[in-house]
């Protein structure tokens, strides 16, 4: 970059700028259910889950700019380098390495964690996860610290005006899980589940590959699919079935969804698992999870042998949630708003 460019490019950026507040679009939660996924731990599951999403965020918004970043190259993006307690790190060619910082909509300080990167980005959340605010930026000169309170952070247009032009791409880096075996690993970041919008449902507007149940289930658990629900229905409820593929070894699996509205704000939710094998019985090991917003479990059920699963809960008008069904090493996730 020319000292002239570079004088261009400040006076483009006001000093004092306020801070940028972007919505958090669909397939940054779809990484972050994935990622979290892999971990035991609820405390582990929502860190890799906010640093996903401070990673993606930050990512996305450079790229609107044109300013090439390299996020299957980022240490973050590598599923053994999530283990360990570390920053969330993204790497942008021509500069370096940044750390982008989740913060909690009510958290007034940033704690950052320890690392050679250039600097470090503060990205603060809302409480329903469906925004984020870019805060600022503090450089590496300035990392003798470890908690900084969120008023002391450098407008996000310092960060900026470092940043290499568009047209200036490096050579790529040596990275030890390259996409395509990163995708290998985690197809599911390939295909973004669909989001299922269920006050849809209530006016027609169902996709084709939710079904009728009797389409999907079996004759003998097709009865006791009904009654199980009988005394929640109404003229106005929806009931659809949808067949999920866990693994070549295992028979599909029904996730069943009943909606049935109580106003015009509030729906209760069914969702079910059932066999549909000869045997009717689930496989001992699936566990059967529903997620809130922010991906982490809020109901939970192992089958251990039997024959269907149920969570029964009430969501009112642009709730958020996910359903995830694991077998072993194998998971489905479907995301709904209401």
């Amino acid at each position: 970059m020319t000292d002239a460019t570079f004088a261009v490019k400040l006076l483009l950026m006001p000093p004092t700028a306020p801070a940028l507040t972007l919505p958090v679009f669909a397939q940054a939660h779809t990484w972050a259910r994935t990622f979290a996924a892999c971990h035991s731990t609820e405390a582990k599951r929502r860190q890799v889950y906010l640093n996903t999403l401070a990673v993606a965020i930050v990512n996305d918004y450079l790229q609107q700019l044109d300013i090439p970043t390299a996020l299957e190259q980022s240490l973050w993006w590598q599923p053994e380098y999530q283990v360990l307690d570390v920053g969330a790190d993204l790497f942008i060619p021509d500069f370096g390495t940044v750390t982008c910082c989740p913060v909690l909509a009510d958290a007034d300080r940033c704690e950052l964690p320890p690392g050679e990167q250039q600097g470090c980005i503060a990205v603060q959340f809302d409480a329903r996860f469906g925004r984020a605010t870019l805060v600022g930026y503090v450089s590496a000169d300035d990392q003798n610290w470890r908690s900084l309170p969120l008023a002391e952070f450098e407008d996000f247009s310092v960060l900026l005006a470092q940043l290499p032009e568009a047209e200036s791409v490096a050579e790529p880096i040596a990275a030890s899980h390259p996409l395509d075996q990163l995708l290998n690993q985690f197809p599911q970041l390939l295909h973004a589940p669909t989001l299922n919008t269920l006050s849809d449902w209530l006016t027609g507007a169902i996709a084709d590959s939710w079904q009728p149940l009797d389409r999907l289930l079996t004759p003998y658990a097709m009865p006791l699919a009904t009654a199980r629900t009988q005394h929640r229905r109404t003229t106005a409820t929806i009931e659809r079935c949808k067949l999920l593929t866990l693994t070549d070894a295992v028979e599909p699996i029904a996730l069943v969804v009943m909606v049935n509205p109580q106003s015009p704000q509030t729906m209760e939710i069914t969702v079910e698992l059932w066999a549909t094998n000869e045997q009717q019985q689930l496989p001992d090991e699936l566990e059967f999870q529903l997620l809130n917003e922010s991906g982490v479990p809020v109901m939970q059920a192992h089958a251990q042998g039997s024959n269907h699963l149920q969570f029964v809960f009430r969501a009112n008008l642009d709730d958020t949630f996910d359903v995830c069904v694991m077998l072993q090493t194998a998971q489905v996730i479907e995301s709904f708003v209401i």
